[in-house]
């Protein structure tokens, strides 16, 4: 019942502020209403959330949410309003064959224009893509 990450953006829809947790494998989306939280929708996913940040699709303008997994995987997911649903618009390995893992933990960011992300994944080593690379 932890939260290890949580965010707060325009998931579900422009005009809508969203509440997104990770709980272990689990990510949760609320939206936040003068009531108070109201939830959407909660999955589970393959792997404990390491990482939780969101970036804004410049062509849409959408927010998509990003999610690193402790097997090393990161995937890129959008909301489908007309389903209800989240949907996956891209899923990768940033595995590597060689370095040792991070003593202090895996971690990635994204920058506050969203367009570079950041990875620590291996003992000093960093691997930086742009954000529309991710896709």
């Amino acid at each position: 019942t932890c939260v290890n990450h949580s965010i707060v953006c325009h998931f579900t829809s422009k005009d809508e502020r969203n509440l997104i947790l990770a709980r272990g494998n689990g990510l949760e989306v609320h939206t936040i209403e003068e009531s108070g939280l109201v939830g959407v929708l909660s999955v589970a996913l393959h792997g404990k959330i390491i990482s939780l940040d969101y970036f804004r699709d410049g062509a849409s303008g959408e927010d998509w949410i990003f999610v690193l997994t402790e097997f090393k995987n990161f995937s890129v997911f959008a909301y489908d309003a007309a389903e209800r649903k989240l949907v996956t618009k891209a899923v990768n390995s940033v595995k590597d064959r060689v370095g040792k893992d991070a003593v202090s933990g895996q971690c990635a960011c994204i920058d506050p224009l969203h367009r570079m992300l950041g990875m620590i994944l291996a003992e000093g080593q960093i691997k930086v893509r742009t954000a529309r690379c991710v896709l």
